[in-house]
């Protein structure tokens, strides 16, 4: 592999012991060198290649902490776009573009409506039936809690008067006990289970546009929160076909009532499957009820741990995290200490040593003292991490923000030995920026664009235009 050297540029490497650099050399995937342009030059094989970063600002490739990158992926080639339809007679319109473009699709996708605009009473199967011409059809919400399914979906699914609310979930009905075709939680998919599944074709085809779109935005790296046998399998096949460029962490979701001997087996042979270090799972995911039982939570939470899982708890009360911060203090008094860096969202009250938060766009609290990490939740969000960090909280410095989307977002990964800084001997997983985001308000920083993305040394993004 040729010698590539970034040069006259604003590095920030986001590691306080060597903060900045004019340029760098990348051999074989990997920084073999930072320091002023001369030196670079001079350490450089004769053929190298050079980037003239013209004096723009480079910082390592953000990390996305949360981002579904294999569903938001099968949702760009699949569904139609229902992100910011305003009424019914325009959801409705696009719905029926979609269904008549994709006549060999045996269910009509549609993803990205808004609560707020469509809710349990307005929105329903009959009010969608007319647009897709008799063929079943599920269009989920932005957040990908709710789902409506049209009439002849409700059928194939076998959703009935007479069939009960499936485990954690809601079919929404009439006072007269009828569906009316809206789902919440759980039984979505379940419904989808007993629908037509997309091919993995579909899928590839998705996460690769879900990868350019990603790199477009300076990620190289991502933390999927739902991490199956489904997705094992398509983002094994993808890098074996060398077609997988980003960074992949997988959490495996839990069901937090699931008895830890019968949670353990698939989650180990999850786990072996998938490769280190750019395709690997880590974590344990688990979604509490507000009153969670604390026998069993203390249980579960001490034997994914010691099972050396990272866990990720989403507690939505004060009291689930207080019993979410006992669990974890037990486990560690069971297995001992280990740099797990569990995570509880939303942020805990309490402060656990070798505790990692990951916080929502918005929500970061300086006062809580805890690292933490920024997301995007895309699809339920836009992607674009430069919105992210315009919609922190002022009180979080624009270096917080960043440190968040790299160095902070690589350790909570588990692979902060490898990316999310720019030191020799870390991966040359890189951003070029189109302004230097430090000096600007929020407004503007919103507005950053990507020039030029690297993934292991190699180029996965270029602007139209840049020819540095």
């Amino acid at each position: 592999m040729t010698d590539l050297v970034l040069t006259n540029a604003c590095i920030r490497t986001m590691d306080a012991a060597r903060p900045g650099a004019e340029a760098l050399l990348i051999r074989e995937g990997r920084i073999a060198a930072l320091g002023p342009a001369a030196a670079i030059a001079a350490s450089a094989a004769e053929d190298a290649r050079v980037i003239d970063a013209g004096g723009r600002l480079v910082l390592p490739g953000f990390q996305d902490a949360r981002l579904r990158l294999l569903s938001g992926g099968a949702d760009l080639v699949t569904a139609a776009t229902l992100t910011g339809s305003e009424s019914l007679p325009d959801l409705r319109a696009r719905l029926a573009v979609h269904a008549a473009r994709n006549p060999d699709l045996p269910v009509i996708l549609g993803a990205g409506w808004h609560l707020g605009t469509f809710t349990d009473t307005n929105l329903t199967a009959i009010s969608i039936d007319a647009a897709t011409g008799g063929r079943p059809a599920v269009i989920r919400d932005a957040g990908g809690q709710r789902a409506c399914l049209n009439s002849a979906a409700m059928t194939m699914a076998g959703i009935t008067r007479e069939i009960a609310d499936p485990p954690g979930g809601r079919i929404v009905r009439t006072p007269s006990g009828q569906p009316t075709g809206m789902l919440h939680g759980g039984a979505i998919a379940w419904a989808m289970a007993r629908l037509p599944p997309l091919t993995d074709a579909q899928y590839q085809r998705g996460l690769l546009a879900a990868q350019a779109l990603a790199h477009a935005h300076g990620l190289t790296g991502v933390t999927d929160p739902r991490m199956t046998g489904r997705e094992a399998r398509i983002y094994a096949q993808a890098m074996e076909a060398g077609e997988l460029t980003l960074r992949v962490a997988g959490v495996a979701p839990v069901a937090a009532d699931i008895p830890p001997e019968e949670a353990l087996p698939p989650l180990l042979a999850l786990r072996a499957a998938l490769p280190e270090p750019d395709l690997h799972l880590f974590a344990a995911g688990l979604v509490l009820p507000d009153d969670p039982d604390p026998v069993q939570l203390a249980r579960l939470v001490t034997a994914l741990d010691a099972a050396r899982f990272q866990l990720r708890i989403e507690a939505a009360t004060e009291a689930a995290r207080a019993l979410v911060q006992q669990a974890l203090r037990a486990a560690r008094g069971t297995n001992g200490a280990w740099p797990a860096l569990h995570q509880i969202t939303p942020p805990p009250a309490a402060s656990v040593p070798g505790l990692m938060a990951r916080l929502p766009p918005a929500a970061p609290r300086p006062e809580d003292g805890l690292p933490f990490c920024l997301s995007s939740d895309w699809p339920a969000h836009p992607l674009n991490p430069f919105a992210v960090i315009a919609a922190t909280d002022p009180a979080l410095t624009v270096e917080d923000c960043v440190l968040a989307y790299t160095a902070q977002a690589a350790a909570a990964a588990w692979r902060g030995d490898l990316a999310g800084r720019l030191l020799p001997g870390l991966a040359a997983d890189l951003v070029l920026l189109d302004r230097d985001i430090f000096a600007l308000s929020r407004v503007e920083i919103a507005a950053t664009q990507v020039l030029l993305t690297l993934s292991k040394g190699e180029e996965v993004f270029r602007a139209p235009g840049f020819t540095g």
